[in-house]
């Protein structure tokens, strides 16, 4: 089990770097641009730090479907995914919105883009992590 949570972590650490590329930097970099006095410059910007909360994020997601999740199944791990992208998307978008003065539209995007994600997650973890006799073999 412990290879199968590694590489699940890997793979959805990857594709969670390679959408946020497309969603941030390509799909939202327009309104990022209108409200730029909010952010970081680019100097100023901690890539390193969100790419390690990104990874400890994709090994949570992952931990948390192959200790609690049960059965194992890729129709189980979408609901999982979902489950997961609504309750990060609403936090992470319109908490944010609550208390910061973004765009409602970005905190729709920032929404959407965790529950996609998090669906996505959820497919690779139902293909990759299946049940095994004894929990860390």
């Amino acid at each position: 089990m412990i290879k199968q949570i590694s590489l699940a972590t890997l793979a959805i650490f990857i594709i969670w770097s390679i959408l946020s590329f497309c969603i941030h930097g390509v799909l939202l970099q327009p309104i990022y641009e209108e409200t730029a006095s909010l952010w970081r410059s680019m100097d100023e910007m901690k890539m390193d730090l969100g790419y390690f909360v990104s990874f400890i994020s994709a090994f949570g997601f992952v931990l948390v479907y192959a200790l609690f999740i049960i059965p194992k199944s890729v129709s189980t791990a979408l609901k999982f995914g979902l489950i997961w992208g609504v309750v990060a998307g609403v936090n992470g978008g319109f908490a944010t919105y609550a208390y910061m003065p973004i765009p409602e539209s970005l905190a729709w995007a920032w929404c959407a883009d965790l529950v996609l994600g998090s669906i996505v997650a959820g497919w690779i973890v139902g293909v990759m992590v299946k049940e095994t006799k004894g929990s860390f073999t």
